[in-house]
């Protein structure tokens, strides 16, 4: 049966365009290897996008309006982005679940990140 219409919440993590390739390390019980490093890496996700945020906005807005038609009257969407292309998706958002519908950001706030930084 179709879905459309009966979800009341939607959480997306989609990539944030940052232009980088992302691995994941993958460790190897029972072996060892003599090089460093001691894990493998496998290719992730490529978070680099041909036309750069015009290709990131391309990818996300079709997605976004199947989203909307799967949300119940009552239901809301979560998007977690950061500053590499919040802004642009926010004004993407605003037209296809109207203006009037946003209700809050929330903000991160790293504590500590600059001592760190301060001791490398």
């Amino acid at each position: 049966p179709s879905l459309r219409g009966k979800i009341d919440l939607i959480y997306i993590d989609p990539p944030f365009d940052s232009k980088a390739d992302y691995r994941t390390k993958i460790k190897l019980p029972g072996t060892t290897i003599d090089q460093k490093p001691t894990v493998l890496e496998q290719f992730a996700y490529s978070d680099t996008w041909a036309d750069r945020t015009a290709s990131y906005l391309a990818m996300i807005t079709p997605r976004l309006v199947l989203m909307k038609e799967l949300l119940s009257e009552r239901g809301s969407i979560w998007v977690h982005l950061d500053w590499h292309v919040g802004h642009y998706v926010k004004l993407v958002l605003d037209e296809i679940f109207g203006k009037d519908n946003f209700r809050n950001e929330i903000a991160w706030h790293y504590s500590g990140w600059n001592k760190r930084l301060r001791t490398s």
